[in-house]
């Protein structure tokens, strides 16, 4: 409502509210691992790729709203370049009704124009640190995401964060 696109005044709004006498919300309490280490080529409900560097190997397990800033939180801190861009960024937004399982890893990772780059060669990460963010749209994330998966609740609200580790082995 605040981008100031005129192709995109509100005309309308039609609400239905519905109230249901039963509690219709999950909190992500905790979050177990089978193994806490593993190696290239292992399954644990995710297979680790063959060639996979050693070292930990993060799960976070999340509601769509963390998962909303994470993936999009260049889009959420920046300025749209039009309103079709706008409009793509709100249509990708996760849904409340499912948990999202983040796999990553604490290497750096960037962001342009809202398209993930994880785990650059040295080269490219470093010039991509070296521009200026703001003016090339490059903004440098805290970790890289190696996979994403999620998981359907039906009709009920998913809230709640945890992360659990793995490490890898040679």
């Amino acid at each position: 409502m605040q981008s100031d696109y005129n192709a995109l005044r509100l005309k309308s709004v039609d609400l239905h509210i519905e109230a249901i006498d039963q509690k219709k919300d999950l909190t992500i309490d905790g979050v177990t691992v089978s193994q806490r280490e593993a190696r290239p080529g292992d399954t644990i409900a995710y297979q680790v790729p063959i060639g996979a560097e050693p070292g930990p190997l993060y799960f976070t397990v999340a509601d769509a709203g963390t998962t909303n800033i994470t993936d999009f939180h260049q889009a959420v801190g920046g300025t749209t370049h039009s309103s079709t861009q706008l409009i793509a960024t709100v249509n990708d937004l996760h849904p409340n009704t499912r948990a999202y399982i983040r796999v990553w890893r604490a290497d750096p990772a960037f962001q342009l124009e809202g398209v993930d780059i994880p785990s650059p060669p040295a080269s490219v990460s470093l010039v991509l640190s070296g521009w200026q963010t703001s003016l090339a749209g490059v903004s440098q994330t805290r970790n890289s995401k190696v996979a994403q998966m999620e998981f359907d609740a039906g009709d009920v609200v998913i809230s709640g964060v945890k992360t659990v580790q793995v490490d890898i082995k040679e």
